[in-house]
């Protein structure tokens, strides 16, 4: 039996669609509502090989770290000026803290200002913190998951149905160029 599925991309959809195929049914999968023309789930060119879904998951785990990296180092840099503007080198002895292996005193505006060992370190303990609790956050925010995976899924739906399209046009030459031009 020739099926119809429509809003294959969707949990149900694709469970309808594999239910299908196995069944033994020819199966012509589109996209939902807010998917027009998306990539039919039973064109064979869609279908990733391993090596490309890994390529995919790399990227995505890539794109978040750096998310993380940006956050932390904008973090630990904002401690580090903060640390060197609000402790100066009279509060380093009143509170009896070392300034650790190494200490520079520094003239912003007639002003001196102490960038030290432990104060670097301490930043970098906070950004560290920081990274954690906002890589936690992308994984638990329902709204954030919502809005960074409804671009995401945007993107990659427009390079897959442009690879389904490459991917059937240059096996539509392949087999041209094998069959040759007819001649009687």
């Amino acid at each position: 039996m020739k099926v119809l599925v429509t809003g294959a991309d969707g949990f149900v959809g694709r469970h309808l669609v594999r239910a299908l195929r196995a069944r033994g049914d020819i199966v012509e999968a589109c996209g939902g509502p807010g998917n027009p023309g998306a990539v039919e789930i039973t064109d064979p060119p869609a279908v990733l090989r391993r090596i490309q879904r890994f390529n995919v998951s790399v990227s995505l785990v890539i794109r978040q770290w750096m998310q993380v990296l940006v956050v932390s180092a904008g973090v630990g840099l904002f401690f580090v000026a903060f640390g060197m503007l609000a402790i100066s080198d009279h509060i380093y002895q009143q509170w009896g803290i070392d300034h650790g292996s190494w200490s520079h005193t520094v003239l912003v505006l007639e002003h001196p200002v102490v960038i030290s060992s432990s104060l670097v370190k301490v930043a970098v303990g906070i950004a560290t913190f920081t990274g954690l609790y906002y890589s936690i956050a992308l994984l638990t925010d329902a709204t954030y998951r919502a809005d960074f995976l409804e671009s995401l899924t945007a993107e990659l739906r427009e390079l897959f149905s442009a690879r389904t399209e490459y991917v059937q046009l240059r096996s539509a030459q392949v087999s041209q160029s094998v069959s040759g031009p007819m001649t009687k």
